[in-house]
């Protein structure tokens, strides 16, 4: 097996007394780096804080391999004190260190977050000693293992061998305290020598070569007599649209969110991911239209078939027409049913909403330099988790100084994209869900009705007929006939239409979302920092992956009802 654009995070010690022997130091890393090449990387990154000691020897050791360029993350906005070797590909970012620190935060603690946030494996010099201050080698491995990513770990001062840290499994509850109270003990409970097969397996774990290269299994619907298939999401698979926008009723205007700066939108990442996410979101879109529509058109089908096929009973010469007219539509429907079950449309409607819903949320992500990937979620290793991943690894991370005018414009845009929108969506599809779901309850109470007052009129009438002594007409006894066959099936219709497409449900879930993305607003302050942003993006991302988690397990357990 192997691994591309792997995201390698290094931290490592400063101190001349902490790293001992660099010529130690420098061989240990090579050697780390060849046992990487030797698990399957063939191309990568490196990220880094280059900073002296351990981060310029990794550097140098990095560039001998080839295997791709070097990222640098400063934590200040001034200029390094260390000189970056020149090395292809290089790029660069700085933080704003002093708006941290002016928020009571870490400098250093922030630039190992941003580090460890876009790895696959962390690369660290470490002493095996709790941290002598936030931001160390010791908190870019605790963060490592709160974000379920391995660290490839070097121990000076004898440099003996290379260990492999991998963390437990989320419901371990196991801590970075326990781990350093092992290692003072020696005892190996999640660390072990470092062997190519087990770092592979480890970034086999974080979804590297798993449904990255692979075509997405939610693929675009077959094209059909060249433009054919076109013309079909242009008029025919509108039709669920049209029905929802009448049903359920205007838009509300709803709040603008911030639009994207220029800046961001010039960054090569950015259009990598934007681009990504809009073909995802395109093609979950035109999934959707096929799947709703059809059934629509399923349970309209059963209806008018029921209607058709009782007509004798008014009309008694149409017995063969109504009879291939009933044939007729149940064969629509079989062909409609079939050809959506061989595809097992619903699945991958699901998965191509999954996929661009993932794609939304690193692009957010990507721009505060925090992760869309939750480690305690459902889907951390799904198709659609996986391949978000692989696109955002391709975009790197982004580049220049984030000093306060940038990390206010583009904060505001991923607060915008990630909390704003997402609420203004949700209260509208909440409020038209729910305008769909009274008016079809009320089509149910209106047939209900309407097939009531025909039984008491039939009943009257008889009555009537009875005194006067004649016959009721043939026709309304027909027309009793058909209401009794098709006010049953209006009811199944609606029930299976609530069934699929849950209104109802949707309704209540949108107005619990919007009201806890408002709140995730309410709670920023008025002058947001960077570290302000990312809190609140990451709360958001983990809202929107729950949400995910059970609309994709929801959706598919619903694949289309026949209705006929």
């Amino acid at each position: 097996m192997s691994f591309q654009d792997v995201q390698i995070a290094f931290a490592g010690h400063n101190r001349p007394e902490d790293l001992d022997d660099s010529t130690a130091a420098r061989a240990s890393l090579d050697h780390a780096l060849r046992l990487l090449a030797a698990a399957g990387v063939t191309s990568g990154r490196l990220i880094t804080g280059v900073a002296d000691g351990a981060d310029l020897l990794a550097v140098a050791a990095w560039n001998a391999t080839g295997l791709g360029p070097t990222h640098a993350v400063y934590p200040f906005l001034r200029e390094p004190a260390a000189e970056f070797p020149a090395d292809r590909g290089r790029a660069e970012t700085w933080l704003d260190g002093e708006g941290f620190e002016a928020g009571g935060r870490s400098a250093y603690l922030a630039q190992s977050r941003w580090l460890v946030e876009s790895a696959d494996i962390l690369l660290a010099v470490w002493g095996g000693d709790a941290a002598r201050g936030p931001g160390g080698t010791a908190d870019a491995v605790r963060l490592a293992m709160e974000r379920g990513i391995a660290i490839l770990w070097i121990q000076p001062p004898d440099y003996e061998g290379l260990k492999l840290i991998t963390p437990p499994d989320v419901d371990d509850f196991f801590s970075f305290n326990e781990l350093l109270q092992q290692i003072e003990r020696g005892v190996d409970y999640i660390t072990a020598e470092a062997t190519a097969e087990r770092v592979a397996a480890a970034l086999d774990r974080q979804g590297l070569g798993r449904h990255a290269e692979a075509e997405v299994s939610a693929a675009p619907p077959r094209r059909l007599l060249g433009g054919l298939d076109d013309l079909a999401h242009a008029t025919l698979w509108k039709t669920y649209a049209l029905f929802h926008r009448v049903a359920g009723g205007a838009r509300a205007k709803a709040e603008a969110a911030p639009e994207v700066p220029p800046d961001l939108a010039a960054q090569p990442g950015f259009v990598r991911l934007t681009a990504a996410c809009t073909e995802a979101d395109r093609l979950a879109n035109r999934l959707a239209a096929v799947y709703r529509t059809q059934q629509l058109y399923l349970l309209t089908g059963a209806v008018v078939a029921t209607l058709v096929g009782t007509s004798p009973a008014i009309w008694p010469d149409w017995h063969l027409p109504a009879v291939l007219a009933e044939l007729w539509v149940a064969l629509i429907a079989l062909l409609v049913w079939s050809s959506a079950a061989r595809a097992r449309r619903h699945e991958r409607w699901s998965d191509a909403r999954r996929l661009a819903e993932q794609l939304r949320l690193e692009r957010a992500a990507w721009a505060l330099g925090v992760t869309a990937i939750d480690p305690q979620g459902s889907d951390t290793l799904g198709p659609a988790a996986c391949r978000a991943r692989a696109c955002r690894r391709q975009a790197g991370l982004a580049v220049g100084r984030f000093d306060g005018d940038r990390v206010r414009l583009w904060g505001d845009w991923a607060i915008g994209e990630l909390v704003i929108s997402q609420a203004n969506y949700h209260r509208d599809q909440g409020e038209r869900n729910h305008r769909i779901a009274h008016r079809m309850h009320g089509l149910e109470n209106l047939v209900f009705v309407a097939f009531v007052t025909i039984l008491l009129t039939y009943v009257g009438g008889s009555a009537l007929c009875l005194w006067l002594d004649r016959e009721m007409p043939e026709w309304v006894g027909g027309v009793l006939i058909l209401t009794s066959a098709v006010v049953p099936a209006v009811g199944a219709a609606v029930l299976a239409l609530e069934t699929q497409l849950a209104f109802s449900e949707r309704s209540r879930e949108s107005a619990f979302l919007a009201a806890r993305l408002d709140r995730i607003r309410s709670r920023m302050p008025a002058a947001p920092r960077l570290h302000d942003y990312q809190r609140a993006a990451s709360a958001a991302i983990r809202l929107h992956n729950t949400e995910q988690d059970q609309w994709a397990e929801n959706a598919a357990r619903r694949p289309l009802i026949k209705g006929a």
